[in-house]
């Protein structure tokens, strides 16, 4: 072979290394683009999978703190969480409460179900979405059953407290309110607890009760009895109250003996007193249907050691108990504001909408008696409410 012909030869195979070359990088290069195309459409995969997860889970856990704030508004619970007395067979995620919404535009389902055996036990699953991709996040709530009991402190503020003024109060036992706060001036003798919530509703009179007459509208002047009647329970469409009046709580054997009057409106007109015929006769339940109206000195009479008579306000409104008054008392009040003013005694405990004071109050706690044999123990029953615990949090 001549030397042209080897080096033609030798061209020859160069250029087929070049073209092989060429093809292996061109498939190489291929390669790494789908590659990388891959990567890419895996990345934005998982960051809307990333999104679809930190929404469901904030879906969750803002059900979960609301269910945990809300635990004693058993109207609204209702409306979000299976009744606990359920049967097994109508607890389980089959019978979820199931909501679908959305969150900063993002569709979400929530479900929320008791447990099949534990009926302690609350789920709460979110599954959210992101265009095509979607996450879970499930917890778990561990429910516990509280009672929170009438009447069990010196005061109870359902809202905001009022007027404060005044330095020189003191509240020998605990004070409680739905609120966030109590005043720095309420000078508390006990535990102060803010955030505590209670079911509220009408107190009425028990079934079945006999009624001896209804007075109309009347006014009760010094020395005279509010209930001189055999069974000792009376109606009055309103009452007016002068001086100091009575309360029979025996029966004619001079046994105790719970007694009830029901006022549609009760008027403390000038320095009245309820005194009870006993100290240690039965219980004297006074109903206020629609309105309490005092601005003048009120007192309730009775042993302060153990208060008797009970001031129920169904209605609303306000009353300034003003005057220096001095009371033996349990006021319940849920929808009415109430201020002491001058220098104030009082022992027992009050519910109220609003407390507030303006002048030196002194309050000393008594504990009532027996609650579950009174017209309250319907309402006393209801205090039972969810506190939640130990989550538990499940997802991808």
């Amino acid at each position: 072979m001549t030397r042209m012909a080897r080096l033609r030869g030798r061209r020859g195979n160069a250029l087929m290394l070049v073209l092989i070359l060429f093809m292996v990088i061109s498939i190489l290069s291929l390669a790494m683009l789908g590659m990388a195309a891959v990567e890419n459409t895996q990345v934005i995969a998982e960051e809307k999978i990333d999104e679809a997860y930190y929404t469901a889970r904030a879906v969750v856990q803002a059900t979960s703190d609301w269910i945990g704030t809300h635990f004693n508004e058993r109207d609204q619970m209702e409306e979000v969480i299976p009744e606990r007395g359920l049967s097994s067979l109508d607890r389980g995620i089959g019978n979820a409460y199931t909501l679908t919404s959305e969150l900063n535009g993002k569709t979400y389902d929530l479900s929320i179900w008791r447990d099949e055996t534990d009926a302690d036990v609350i789920y709460i699953k979110a599954t959210a979405y992101v265009e095509a991709y979607k996450s879970t996040v499930q917890m778990s709530l561990q429910e516990t059953i509280a009672a929170n009991v009438l009447f069990e402190d010196a005061i109870y503020s359902e809202g905001p407290f009022g007027k404060s003024s005044g330095n020189a109060n003191l509240v020998v036992g605990s004070v409680a309110t739905g609120s966030l706060s109590i005043p720095d001036n309420l000078n508390v003798d006990g535990a102060k607890t803010v955030d505590k919530h209670y079911t509220f509703f009408d107190v009425t009179p028990p079934s079945g009760l006999i009624w001896d007459i209804d007075y109309g509208t009347v006014t009760r002047n010094d020395g005279e009895w509010l209930n001189d009647t055999p069974n000792r329970n009376v109606i009055y469409d309103q009452l007016t109250i002068n001086d100091t009046v009575y309360v029979k709580n025996t029966d004619d054997a001079g046994n105790p003996l719970d007694v009830h009057i029901l006022v549609d409106d009760l008027n403390v007109s000038y320095a009245a007193i309820i005194q009870p015929e006993d100290n240690d006769g039965g219980r004297i339940f006074i109903y206020c249907t629609t309105n309490i109206f005092c601005d003048k000195k009120f007192g309730v009479g009775g042993d302060p050691d153990q208060p008797i008579v009970y001031i129920i306000c169904n209605g609303s409104g306000s009353v300034n108990f003003s005057g220096n008054p001095f009371m033996n008392l349990y006021l319940y009040g849920p929808d009415v504001d109430v201020e002491y003013g001058g220098t104030t005694v009082y022992y027992g405990a009050l519910i109220a909408n609003v407390y507030g004071w303006n002048g030196n109050i002194n309050v000393y706690y008594r504990a009532p008696e027996d609650l579950d044999s009174s017209p309250f123990s319907t309402l006393n029953g209801a205090q039972e409410g969810i506190q939640i615990a130990d989550q538990t949090w499940y997802g991808n």
